[in-house]
């Protein structure tokens, strides 16, 4: 039951049925880009609500752009001066341009995920002439 709720909280398709009620999850690289973005933007909201959570939610902010501070260099967004500096033996070493071109590329996707992008609306369209060429 909770690898369909995470299933179902999670912004992509591929979500099928496999006999006795068990989800079979498939998840592309095209969804790397548009989850981290929502994760980031849902976690940093609820720091400015909740206090009984706020080391959990400040660790997992500070995991996602230790491990993805490429990404976030890639679209344009600085880390926050509220996180600890950056720990680069964290860091996941791989192609930014293949992760943003991949989300685009994907139907599902496209350029939705922009919406969540914490740049002025300048920096999105700069950022979305930059991706397509």
């Amino acid at each position: 039951m909770a690898l369909a709720v995470m299933a179902l909280a999670l912004p992509c398709n591929g979500l099928e049925w496999q006999g006795q009620g068990r989800p079979q999850v498939t998840v592309t690289v095209s969804c790397i880009v548009p989850v981290i973005l929502s994760l980031t933007k849902t976690v940093t909201s609820m720091l400015g609500q909740l206090t009984t959570f706020s080391t959990l939610l400040k660790n997992l902010l500070t995991g996602l752009d230790d491990r993805f501070s490429h990404v976030f260099e890639a679209l344009g967004i600085s880390r926050s001066p509220h996180l600890p500096p950056l720990d680069h033996a964290r860091q996941l070493q791989f192609d930014n341009n293949i992760m943003l071109m991949a989300a685009v590329l994907d139907p599902t996707f496209g350029f939705h995920w922009l919406q969540n992008h914490p740049g002025s609306v300048k920096e999105t369209h700069d950022l979305r002439q930059r991706i397509t060429g």
